[in-house]
């Protein structure tokens, strides 16, 4: 069992950008990454550029976890998203 969760803040409409924090908590012990670690977090700040109906958003992914490492330390990633919005 996992459990997935994420919030966010952002700042701006057509132009702006935020901060983001995601993790995963698991109920039992199946976490593939260490046995007896239930918890995964990471930070995500991002931009993201709107111009309706279109949207790009850019976001370094930051772990902050201890097995996996200070941000940057050994691992980070890059998350980009495009897409159309239907309102």
């Amino acid at each position: 069992f996992a459990f997935q969760h994420a919030f966010e803040a952002q700042l701006g409409h057509s132009i702006g950008g935020g901060l983001r924090y995601q993790g995963v908590a698991f109920g039992t012990k199946t976490n593939p990454l260490d046995r007896d670690d239930r918890y995964q977090g990471a930070f995500e700040p991002f931009f993201v550029v709107r111009k309706n109906p279109l949207f790009f958003r850019l976001g370094i992914l930051l772990p902050v976890d201890k097995d996996l490492g200070k941000p940057f330390d050994r691992s980070w990633g890059m998350r980009a998203t495009t897409g159309w919005t239907f309102e």
